[in-house]
């Protein structure tokens, strides 16, 4: 009981002391002070340490402050009477949860204020409808043997949960997980699918990382880490993460000018029988700027550069299987690939990538909270030696080496709160080797490059932290053989 009464007194005081300016109790306070204040004044006037004359100054302020301060109570209070039972009631409700969680907050250990986690979950209806007229003999680039569906529309539903810890170890440091359904076989995608006869799904690492920030401007990371470079789809997946180490330095000049600098070295295949590790080196530098209150712009200019990524040939008098590590670990379509029935089951990548990547971004918020982003993305890979590998395997091949995305989104710039929406419309293009097809978007074409078509999309939000998202695809083969798929999908997300 007295525990309930503490709290409602503490709300009480809370609440008079918002009713205007230092409150209720600060006042009081300068009251007793003010008080105190007298009593020492007489004090050192009787030991003679202060003078009649300066005595008496002194004591004049005390009684000017004491009279402001008397004032501010009486004002307070008459404020507060003029308040209906209702506004009374609900300012006192309000705080004192207030002062119940700060009481809580008070008695926890420190390192649990440390922690703070953040989750989602994800249900998906995905409907896959197949152009007529579609080729049956798409190869699929993971099954020597197998090739891909383009004629069967498929139903699914899936869903994705994701679940993340960040501790701030100290200031400058923390450290951060997160886990998430999936599996260790696809790097772009956290789906699983329903309809395995009630079978338990796996639970994967998705991320794991350490993050120093010595200075306001400068973070390290290292680990299992978020896309560290500003980027669309068009490139990077959404779902992705990468591996290794990346440093994002940004500053502002003159107030409503910046500039970032983002820089990461990630090994992408340990091999052990070859010196020939492949690896991933990603450098980006760009602007931001705010020319006035509602418009800003974001440029960025990437260059990443992908090493020992292209196949080892087999030669005569090689052992079969010899040089299978130089054949990418995941695939999805698109990129320019290669076989030698002879020595191996796998297929390879033909060409080198070295990719070019321009970002642009326009926010126009003059009606915040309605905005309205322009957005384009244009990538050309510098390593495609179309010469080299004509000759190399004797065939004639197709140089489609660039890609770019245009697009518009309009609405709130975050669906968080029940009836916020937004919505998108973008055209995508990607040429086959314009980047490597493993790691673009999973969803537009279902995956993969040598792709372009439409995107439309929007969100609504339904409650707070809950929403509804549809997005609809449709997209065609740039060349070779025919192949278009319209994609569906329908989404209800919850997060907190």
């Amino acid at each position: 009981m007295w525990r309930c009464c503490a709290l409602l007194l503490s709300a009480v005081l809370i609440l008079v002391s918002g009713l205007g300016g230092s409150g209720f109790a600060a006042e009081e306070k300068r009251l007793d002070d003010a008080t105190v204040m007298e009593a020492m004044i007489r004090l050192l006037k009787e030991k003679g340490v202060l003078t009649e004359a300066e005595a008496e100054e002194m004591a004049a302020r005390l009684n000017r402050d004491k009279a402001e301060a008397s004032n501010a109570v009486e004002e307070r209070l008459d404020r507060l009477q003029t308040q209906s039972d209702e506004e009374i009631a609900g300012w006192i409700k309000a705080l004192t949860a207030r002062a119940a969680k700060a009481e809580a907050s008070a008695i926890l250990p420190e390192w649990v204020k440390r922690i703070r986690f953040s989750g989602d979950v994800r249900l998906r209806y995905q409907g896959d409808f197949y152009a007529e007229g579609n080729a049956e003999d798409v190869i699929d680039p993971n099954d020597y043997d197998g090739v891909l569906n383009t004629t069967e529309d498929r139903q699914r539903f899936r869903y994705r949960a994701r679940l993340g810890l960040e501790y701030k170890a100290s200031d400058p440091i923390s450290l951060g997980f997160r886990i998430a359904t999936g599996n260790d076989d696809d790097p772009v995608s956290t789906n699983d699918t329903l309809g395995d006869y009630f079978n338990k799904d796996g639970i994967v690492l998705d991320q794991a990382y350490l993050k120093v920030r010595p200075w306001k401007d400068l973070t390290l990371w290292g680990g299992r880490i978020p896309n560290p470079f500003f980027s669309t789809d068009l490139v990077w997946d959404k779902d992705l993460n990468f591996e290794g180490v990346a440093l994002n330095l940004s500053r502002q000049w003159l107030g409503n000018f910046g500039t970032f600098l983002n820089l990461g070295a990630f090994p992408l295949q340990e091999v052990a029988l070859s010196q020939h590790d492949k690896w991933l080196f990603g450098s980006q530098a760009g602007l931001q700027f705010e020319p006035v209150a509602g418009l800003s712009a974001r440029l960025g200019v990437a260059y990443y550069h992908f090493q020992n990524i292209e196949g080892e040939p087999y030669e005569s008098g090689d052992v079969a299987g010899s040089k299978d590590w130089s054949a990418p670990l995941y695939m999805q379509k698109g990129n320019l690939v290669y076989d030698d029935p002879t020595f191996s089951d796998e297929y390879f990548l033909a060409a080198e990538y070295r990719e070019f990547n321009v970002t642009a971004m326009i926010d126009i918020g003059f009606w915040h909270p309605m905005h309205v982003v322009l957005i384009g993305d244009f990538v050309y890979n510098l390593g495609f030696d179309q010469d080299g590998i004509e000759e190399r395997f004797g065939v004639d091949v197709k140089k489609e080496v660039y890609g770019y995305l245009l697009g518009v989104a309009v609405g709130h710039p975050q669906v968080r709160d029940r009836w916020e929406w937004r919505g998108h419309l973008f055209y995508k293009y990607l040429g086959a080797d314009a980047v490597v097809d493993a790691f673009t978007d999973s969803d537009f074409h279902l995956g993969g490059t040598n792709c372009q078509g439409w995107i439309l999309g929007g969100e609504l939000g339904l409650h707070k932290n809950l929403w509804l998202s549809a997005r609809w695809t449709s997209s065609d083969e740039i060349e070779g053989v025919q192949f278009g798929v319209d994609t569906f999908q329908l989404d209800l997300n919850a997060r907190f």
